[in-house]
């Protein structure tokens, strides 16, 4: 037997109700536009809903051996959670552009040129990740995922030790 959490994100309180969002035996709400109890981000950017709640779960050691997040309109199965190392996502969306090229339609290059800039400061110019972001056509898009809680918490020491890093 293993416990699974999944974290649902909204960031308007009448999405309770529009998106008929509860909790259950594996969802817990998560209020990403309002402070919480516990260590938390969540005034820095509640649009960002997917990543404060996993600061916070992370921050606040959260611990189930199941982790997932979800978005308020977007749903994970709860039945069969992935295999340590592996991870199981909501979707996988294949552009026919590159993700940097998608995302600088949409919001400004200059802050992903950051984080290549970081990537490649710690890991040398054209490492798998700056190059991942320039040349790859696969984004895993809505930050809807599940993994066990030890992958978890590896992907955001990475993650966010960098950010705490440079910010």
């Amino acid at each position: 037997l293993y416990v699974i959490s999944i974290y649902t994100t909204f960031h308007k309180d009448e999405f309770i109700n529009e998106y008929n969002l509860h909790e259950d035996e594996h969802h817990k709400l998560f209020p990403a536009h309002k402070s919480v109890n516990g260590n938390n981000i969540n005034l820095m950017n509640p649009v960002y809903s997917e990543m404060v709640c996993m600061w916070y779960v992370w921050k606040n050691n959260l611990i189930s051996d199941y982790v997932g997040f979800e978005h308020y309109r977007r749903k994970l199965d709860v039945k069969n959670p992935p295999k340590k190392g592996h991870c199981y996502v909501f979707e996988e969306v294949t552009f026919g552009e590159t993700i940097y090229q998608q995302y600088s339609r949409w919001h400004n290059h200059k802050d992903l040129d950051f984080v290549i800039d970081i990537l490649e400061e710690f890991y040398g110019k054209n490492n798998e990740y700056s190059k991942t972001i320039r040349e790859s056509k696969i984004l895993l898009p809505f930050c809807t995922y599940m993994m066990s809680w030890e992958d978890f918490t590896e992907m955001c020491s990475y993650l966010f030790g960098i950010i705490d890093k440079y910010s």
